[in-house]
């Protein structure tokens, strides 16, 4: 027994090594990659956009500047999974202010790639990797280009843009590079390219939501356009569909021109269509469970507080408090991130993946300390030879201090000597 014991407690260990070891090196970035017809014949342009905030890289001070390097690696696969593109990109930060290398101005790195592929599905996959942290991460979006020379008329992927603006006759837009529009909660742009092969004319441009059975949850009126020959740019507001769920496709169709409001299948000339999401957000982190946010709190929030949250008439004023809760302990509120809400449920997060033992890792005694100290300095561990109780020295600056053992075994780790509840969670740079 007490063999299988060490085995088991072995085993658990390396579990929680390799959770560890995942967590820290996944670098969290944004993709979207849209479908454009090509200037060369026969074949349509992939437009792949990534967007990597600041905070995700680790800069290193050199030359009294803070730099940091990251590599972009695309490859591109057919339908038969054979590879068919690939390029890889090197970037170069330079920030001169630590502050704004910490991602204190909300500050990101932008790129993109085209790529010019023939009519086809495809895979495309981006791994990125943070030469200074060794960190990587890697996201896929599947795709299908159209011969486009085949069509009358046709419509190119779409872009979804949160605000659009003309300026001197030029549009001035700026893309929203993620599938979930949940935080956009006056709605968005879808943008698209159309491709008319023959003369001027008028057509119409309805919008059209469905669920994952194609069933239409909500569509728009119709919005009549002159499309001139050649390629125009377009698009069409959308109103933010939270209560669609969490994923739903999103179509842009195109119809013969008409003074009846009632839509006909034999009417539509071309359409296009992606899939897209809309969970509730905040500051970009996704909040499923409301009520289980709320709980979070306990580390920061005192009870009174966490009552006062809790006590909202409905979801809506429950939600409109937390966020206040949260946009008073943001340390810098003229920026749209706010840090200290990230960091605490970073924290949260990764005790939960990390430290869960008989209950959440939030609620455990070492997911407790980790998420209001952050991670120890250092950490010492030992075992009492003669009773088998395993100990953890969690030590902190200032001589801080916590003990924790284990005497099931199985990692059940509690604290010897608890901390004050007037300790709460503090956000430092």
């Amino acid at each position: 027994m007490k063999f299988k014991r060490i085995y088991l407690l072995f085993t658990f260990l390396l579990i929680s090594i390799f959770n560890l070891k995942s967590e820290e090196n996944t670098l969290s970035f944004h993709l979207d990659a849209i479908v454009f017809k090509s200037d060369t014949i026969g074949k349509g342009r992939i437009d792949i956009y990534t967007v990597l905030p600041y905070q995700n890289l680790e800069f290193q001070f050199l030359n009294n500047k803070y730099i940091a390097k990251y590599t972009i690696y695309l490859n591109i696969y057919d339908k038969d999974n054979q590879k068919v593109s690939e390029k890889t990109v090197t970037k170069f930060i330079q920030e001169k202010d630590y502050f704004e290398s910490q991602g204190g101005s909300g500050n990101f790195d932008y790129s993109t790639i085209q790529v010019h592929l023939p009519q086809g599905n495809y895979k495309v996959k981006i791994r990125i990797a943070d030469e200074n942290s060794k960190n990587e991460g890697e996201r896929t979006r599947q795709l299908n280009i159209l011969d486009y020379q085949s069509f009358p008329l046709s419509i190119s992927g779409l872009m979804i843009l949160s605000s659009i603006e003309e300026l001197n006759g030029r549009y001035k837009i700026t893309p929203h590079l993620s599938d979930n529009v949940g935080s956009l909660t006056e709605g968005y742009f879808a943008f698209f390219e159309v491709y008319n092969l023959n003369e001027p004319k008028v057509l119409d441009f309805i919008y059209e939501v469905t669920d994952s059975e194609d069933k239409q949850i909500t569509s728009g009126n119709r919005v009549s356009k002159t499309i001139p020959k050649g390629k125009s740019q377009q698009f069409l507001k959308v109103p933010n569909i939270n209560k669609a769920g969490a994923s739903y496709n999103l179509k842009i169709i195109a119809l013969k021109s008409s003074s009846d409001s009632v839509f006909r299948e034999n009417d539509i000339v071309a359409m296009s269509q992606r899939l897209m999401k809309s969970i509730l957000t905040v500051n970009g982190i996704v909040r499923k469970d409301l009520d289980m946010a709320i709980r979070q709190l306990r580390y920061v929030a005192s009870s009174k507080e966490q009552n006062y949250i809790e006590e909202g008439k409905n979801e809506d004023e429950k939600q409109l408090r937390f966020d206040q809760f949260w946009k008073n302990l943001d340390p810098t509120p003229n920026t749209d991130r706010n840090e200290a809400f990230d960091d605490y449920f970073k924290r949260v997060n990764y005790v939960n993946k990390n430290m869960r033992s008989y209950s959440d890792g939030w609620m455990t005694d070492k997911g407790s300390v980790y998420i209001v100290f952050g991670p120890p300095n250092n950490i010492e561990s030992s075992i009492n030879s003669s009773t088998g109780v395993r100990y953890e020295r969690w030590l902190y600056a200032n001589s801080k201090e916590y003990i924790f053992s284990d005497n099931s075994g199985f990692g059940d780790f509690r604290l010897i000597r608890p901390f004050a509840v007037t300790e709460k969670y503090s956000y430092r740079k």
